[in-house]
């Protein structure tokens, strides 16, 4: 079984009314193959064909044509670089945060000052 095309139209200046957030709110968080894909990509860019690899999984365990048709609404694909990368649109990504949890920052940790051994 091949894994569905990731396909999207961009969505800058997304503007949803309020009733179409809620719906999309109400998708995102009910259904499982939509939490599946959100938590996939979640804050990474991915390369089109590892998308396509990592989307097979998914698409074997809900199908293929209900993946594909939460692809088209959640997913956005760019060109950069001479690549195509595959993201969860920014309004997805926004409103995901519950499923998500907070984007994971650098490693912050400060090294030790030269000369002194490290506490124990």
């Amino acid at each position: 079984m091949n894994p569905p095309n990731v396909a999207s139209t961009p969505s800058a200046g997304v503007s949803l009314t309020r009733q179409e957030k809620e719906k999309l709110l109400r998708k995102m968080y009910s259904s499982s193959h939509w939490i599946a894909l959100i938590r996939l990509f979640g804050y990474r860019r991915v390369p089109m064909d590892q998308a396509r690899e990592e989307i097979g999984p998914v698409a074997k365990e809900f199908g293929q044509e209900l993946v594909a048709s939460a692809c088209e609404a959640l997913v956005e694909i760019k060109t950069e670089n001479e690549r195509q990368v595959a993201y969860l649109k920014p309004h997805v990504l926004r409103m995901a945060f519950q499923i998500l949890g907070p984007e994971r920052q650098p490693d912050c940790r400060v090294a030790p000052k030269a000369g002194r051994p490290p506490r124990t």
